[in-house]
Protein backbone atom coordinates (compact mmCIF):
# COMPACT_ATOMS: atom_id res chain seq x y z
CA UNK A 1 0.00 0.00 0.00
CA UNK A 2 1.71 3.42 -0.61
CA UNK A 3 2.15 5.87 2.02
CA UNK A 4 -0.80 8.69 2.03
CA UNK A 5 0.85 10.53 4.56
CA UNK A 6 2.09 14.49 4.42
CA UNK A 7 4.84 15.82 4.91
CA UNK A 8 4.44 19.63 5.99
CA UNK A 9 6.94 22.27 6.85
CA UNK A 10 8.47 25.78 6.20
CA UNK A 11 11.78 24.55 4.58
CA UNK A 12 11.61 23.89 1.16
CA UNK A 13 14.92 22.56 0.99
CA UNK A 14 14.72 20.39 3.82
CA UNK A 15 11.47 19.71 4.41
CA UNK A 16 10.05 18.93 1.06
CA UNK A 17 12.89 17.51 -0.29
CA UNK A 18 13.05 15.09 2.61
CA UNK A 19 9.56 14.11 2.12
CA UNK A 20 9.70 13.69 -1.53
CA UNK A 21 12.35 11.53 -1.21
CA UNK A 22 10.68 9.67 1.51
CA UNK A 23 8.19 9.13 -1.05
CA UNK A 24 5.48 11.23 0.80
CA UNK A 25 3.68 14.09 -0.24
CA UNK A 26 4.55 17.32 0.68
CA UNK A 27 3.34 20.80 1.72
CA UNK A 28 5.22 24.12 1.39
CA UNK A 29 4.24 26.68 4.24
CA UNK A 30 5.66 30.08 3.10
CA UNK A 31 4.54 33.74 2.63
CA UNK A 32 6.94 33.82 -0.41
CA UNK A 33 5.76 31.24 -2.86
CA UNK A 34 7.92 30.06 -5.65
CA UNK A 35 6.96 29.01 -9.46
CA UNK A 36 9.60 26.42 -8.99
CA UNK A 37 8.88 25.03 -6.15
CA UNK A 38 8.73 21.49 -5.88
CA UNK A 39 6.12 21.53 -3.22
CA UNK A 40 2.61 19.02 -4.14
CA UNK A 41 0.91 21.69 -2.37
CA UNK A 42 1.71 25.21 -1.19
CA UNK A 43 -0.06 27.25 2.00
CA UNK A 44 0.91 30.00 3.56
CA UNK A 45 -0.24 28.79 7.17
CA UNK A 46 -1.12 25.36 8.93
CA UNK A 47 -5.15 26.25 9.00
CA UNK A 48 -4.52 27.07 5.16
CA UNK A 49 -3.03 23.45 4.35
CA UNK A 50 -5.96 21.40 6.67
CA UNK A 51 -8.35 23.24 4.87
CA UNK A 52 -6.90 22.48 1.57
CA UNK A 53 -6.60 18.54 2.24
CA UNK A 54 -9.89 18.53 4.01
CA UNK A 55 -11.69 19.82 1.04
CA UNK A 56 -9.72 17.25 -1.26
Amino acid sequence: MPLRGWMVGDGLETDVEAGRRAGLRTAWITDHPRADAAADLVVGDVPGFAAAVLSD
